[in-house]
């Protein structure tokens, strides 16, 4: 999406004036700088009064949501490793029934076997999950880190009055 004007931007975020500029909304804000000009970045960082704020909120937030997707995602995980190991614990316990055929018993062992294959899968699963969400947290917070950080470090050229 190429933006060429303030006026572009705030259509695109659909708010009305920079100071609408919520929290919610900052972080596509934030997605939308490398479509901008520096000159209109420049300008509407200069009219977000609490951009600061949002950065700071942004950055938190995103941690804050990292923390619950890998709290629950730890859960499930748990859940998903008990159940493959009482499925085993039962089908062990069945192995040592004289009364099965040595075909039962190799029946038996596929059994624990596939469930070993499941639970590592899941493992796998899992530990992608994390890998992923991790990924796009410090995709985003590095988002929102070098855009702070350009605004500090060009308060001499938006508003501050040093020299270029």
């Amino acid at each position: 999406m190429s933006v060429n004007s303030e006026d572009e931007a705030k259509k695109a975020l659909n708010i009305g004036t920079w100071r609408e500029l919520s929290k919610d909304k900052f972080m596509e804000f934030t997605s939308m700088l490398p479509d901008l000009s520096e000159n209109v970045q420049s300008k509407i960082i200069e009219q977000i009064p609490h951009f600061r704020e949002l950065a700071t909120d942004s950055v938190q937030t995103i941690g804050e949501s990292f923390g619950k997707a890998l709290t629950s995602s730890d859960s499930s995980t748990d859940r998903v490793h008990a159940a493959h190991e009482e499925l085993r614990a039962a089908l062990i316990g069945m192995l040592n029934e004289p009364e099965l055929t040595f075909e039962q018993k190799m029946q038996i062992a596929d059994r624990i076997g596939e469930s070993v294959r499941g639970q590592s899968e899941q493992d796998t699963k899992h530990k992608n999950f994390i890998d992923t969400w991790y990924g796009r947290s410090l995709t985003a917070v590095g988002g929102v880190l070098v855009v702070t950080v350009g605004v500090i470090v060009g308060r001499g050229r938006i508003g501050g009055g040093g020299s270029p």
